[in-house]
C-alpha cells in the first residue's frame, strides 16, 4: 500500500529510484505489472558476490563499523547467505517485465548497459550521452566499485575457490545458464564466450 501511493504521488515528470537487494513480493511484482514501476536488476557469479562480501566485511571491520557485514571473515559463513541472495535475484530476473542486465555486460560493453536502462526509462534519445558521461565520470561513480568481472579467480585463496565450486555448484550452473541466455539475446554472446573462457582457462591453472 505504501509504494503503491507512493507512485502516485510522484509527478509524472520526476522519476524516483529505488535501491533495494530484497526479495521480489507480490505487491511489488503487481506494481511492476501495472506499469507503476520499472525495474531492472543486475547478477553476477556467485563467486564474486561471496568476494565482494568479504571484502566489504574488511573494510567495516578497518573502519570499526559493527553492521552484519563485519561478521564475514570466512568464506563458510556466507553457505546461506550467498543461496538465499541468488535465490532473491532469481525473483527480479523471471519477472517477464524486468530489465535484466548481466554483471559480464556491465564490464565489458558498460555502454551498452546505459543504453539499455535508458531505453528502459523511456529516454532511449539520450542513451548515448548517458553512455558517454558514464565512461568520463566512471572513477567518481561511487556504487561503481571495480567494474571487473570474475574477480574471485584471481583473489581467492585456492582453497576457498575451490569451496566455492562445492558450496554454490547449483547457484553457479543456474548462472551459466542464464548468463549465456541473457547475454545472447543481448546480442553480446561473443564477449560472453571470451569472459567465460578467460575464466575457466584461469580456474583450470589455477587448479591444476
Amino acid at each position: 500500500d505504501y509504494l503503491e501511493d507512493l507512485a502516485q504521488r510522484v509527478p509524472a515528470n520526476k522519476t524516483l529510484i529505488f535501491k533495494t537487494h530484497g526479495w521480489m513480493a507480490d505487491d511489488v511484482a503487481a506494481l511492476i505489472d501495472g506499469y507503476h514501476f520499472k525495474a531492472f536488476t543486475s547478477f553476477r557469479d556467485p563467486r564474486d558476490s561471496a568476494l565482494s562480501t568479504l571484502n566489504m566485511g574488511a573494510k567495516e571491520r578497518a573502519r570499526g563499523d559493527t553492521r552484519w557485514f563485519s561478521e564475514i571473515e570466512k568464506m563458510e559463513q556466507l553457505k546461506n547467505a550467498i543461496r538465499s541472495q541468488w535465490k532473491n535475484t532469481l525473483g527480479w530476473i523471471n519477472h517477464p517485465k524486468v530489465l535484466t542486465i548481466p554483471y559480464y555486460l556491465i564490464a565489458g560493453a558498460e555502454h551498452s548497459s546505459v543504453r539499455a536502462l535508458a531505453s528502459l526509462m523511456g529516454a532511449h534519445r539520450f542513451g548515448p550521452l548517458a553512455a558517454a558521461t558514464m565512461a568520463d565520470r566512471r572513477e567518481a561513480t561511487a556504487e561503481f566499485n571495480k567494474g571487473i568481472q570474475d574477480r574471485f579467480v584471481a583473489e581467492l585463496s585456492l582453497a576457498d575457490l575451490k569451496l566455492t565450486q562445492e558450496l554454490w555448484a547449483k547457484e553457479i550452473a543456474e548462472y551459466e545458464e542464464l548468463s549465456i541466455t541473457i547475454m545472447t539475446r543481448l546480442g553480446h554472446s561473443m564477449l560472453y564466450q571470451s569472459f567465460s573462457q578467460m575464466r575457466d582457462k584461469a580456474i583450470r591453472k589455477r587448479l591444476e
